[in-house]
């Protein structure tokens, strides 16, 4: 999940999960859901990411999925159109690592970059810092 632009899917446990992560996520409701997804709303107060696609009739499974791919596809123009190779201003960063980690990999390449003296390298470690 942490390397999807975006989860879909009908499979509530799947979407707390993703909400939980923070990842953005659009899950398809049945007409009248579990009551933790409360009613009458196309998001979730718990999870700021989630997009929920509601039946608007019993067993009208049809319109949910015609709306979820017009909102994938309203979402995919957005990003394409958005700033910094498609990427939105608010995407979470996701990296391998933990933020201690990060924080050390960070340091590390500042203490490097006072101490190298051969320029080339110095560039290596400006273009690490930089990501």
């Amino acid at each position: 999940m942490e390397n999807c632009d975006l989860v879909v899917t009908s499979d509530t446990s799947i979407a707390h999960l993703a909400g939980a992560l923070g990842r953005p996520v659009f899950v398809a409701l049945k007409r009248v859901p579990d009551w933790r997804w409360l009613l009458d709303r196309d998001d979730s107060p718990w999870y700021p990411g989630m997009r929920i696609f509601r039946q608007p009739a019993i067993n009208d499974w049809e319109s949910v999925f015609e709306n979820i791919a017009a909102a994938v596809e309203a979402r995919a123009k957005a990003k394409a159109g958005a700033p910094g190779r498609g990427l939105p201003i608010h995407a979470p960063v996701a990296i391998p690592a933990s933020i201690g980690e990060l924080i050390d990999m960070i340091t590390i390449l500042e203490i490097k970059e006072n101490r190298v003296a051969d320029a080339e390298k110095r560039g290596h470690i400006r273009h690490e810092l930089s990501l």
